[in-house]
C-alpha cells in the first residue's frame, strides 16, 4: 500500500473512557440511543502534537463512515459515523463537534458500511500472535472464515538541522488467518497453497479458483472461496 504525505491540523479529540462501573439503559438484545450510549462514559482531552508533519494514517479509514457497534449486553447502536484506530487500537464515533472513544472490553462487534460492503470485525479468536481479544476482521460465515488482523505502527525522527518540524509516519500491516472448524491458523502470506492447506485442500476448490480464476493474493478471491467453501459444507 502506497502511503500518502498529509499534514496534520491541530484538533481536540475528546475521547470517552467507559466508566468501571455502570448500567446500561437497555439490556438484552435491541438497540442502544445515542444518548444512552454517551451515557457511559467520561470526558477527557488529548492534545495533539504541534510542529510535527505526519506520514500515513493510525486509522482503518481515512474518514469517519457509517456503522454500527454491539455491546456486551447484546444491545446495537443507531448507526454511527465511526472510525477504528488502529495504532490506539480504539474505536471512535461522532457525536456532534466530539469524538467519542469505546472501550473495547464492552463490545462484541462492530461493523462498516464501506460504499457497497459491509465490513465485519470481531474478537474471540486466538492463535499465534493473536489473542481473544483482539479484534479482526471478517470475511465468511459459517464454517470457515479469512481473518484479517490490522496492524499500525509510528516511527518517529528527531528534526531535521535548523528546524524545529518533527516527522512521523504511521506504516500499516495486515496479518491473515483462517478460521476452519473451531481451529484459527495464521497464513504465512496470502498464497494459494498456505490456503487450501487450512481448508481441505481439495480439488473441488482448486477446480472453483481455476473456472472463477480467482487471485488468491487477492482479499476479496480468498473471501469468494470461503464462501464456496462453505456452501459445500452447509
Amino acid at each position: 500500500m502506497s502511503i500518502q504525505k498529509v499534514t496534520t491540523i491541530p484538533l481536540i479529540f475528546i475521547l470517552t473512557l467507559f466508566l468501571t462501573n455502570f448500567s446500561v439503559a437497555q439490556s438484552g438484545e435491541g438497540e442502544i440511543d445515542r444518548n444512552s450510549l454517551n451515557d457511559l462514559a467520561t470526558s477527557s482531552v488529548v492534545p495533539k502534537k504541534t510542529n510535527t508533519e505526519t506520514i500515513g494514517n493510525p486509522y482503518i479509514f481515512d474518514r469517519y463512515i457509517q456503522g454500527t457497534i454491539t455491546l456486551t449486553n447484546g444491545s446495537k447502536t443507531d448507526v454511527l459515523y465511526m472510525n477504528l484506530n488502529v495504532y490506539e487500537d480504539r474505536l471512535e464515533y461522532q457525536d456532534n463537534d466530539r469524538i467519542m472513544a469505546i472501550e473495547s472490553g464492552r463490545v462484541t462487534s462492530f461493523e462498516f458500511y464501506d460504499m457497497d460492503k459491509i465490513r465485519i470485525f470481531k474478537k474471540g479468536y486466538s492463535a499465534k500472535g493473536l489473542d481473544s481479544d483482539e479484534f479482526v476482521e471478517v470475511y465468511g460465515t459459517g464454517k470457515a472464515s479469512l481473518l484479517i488482523k490490522h496492524e499500525v505502527s509510528l516511527q518517529e525522527n528527531m528534526p531535521s538541522y535548523g528546524t524545529a518540524t518533527e516527522t512521523e509516519e504511521y506504516i500499516d500491516d495486515e496479518v491473515y488467518y483462517i478460521y476452519n472448524d473451531g481451529e484459527t491458523s495464521k497464513l504465512r502470506r496470502l498464497k494459494e497453497r498456505f490456503i487450501l492447506r487450512e481448508l481441505d485442500n481439495s480439488k473441488a476448490l482448486k477446480s472453483y479458483i481455476n473456472q472463477k480464476n480467482l487471485d488468491m493474493n487477492n482479499v476479496d478471491h480468498v473471501a469468494a472461496l470461503i464462501n464456496y467453501y462453505n456452501q459445500q459444507n452447509s
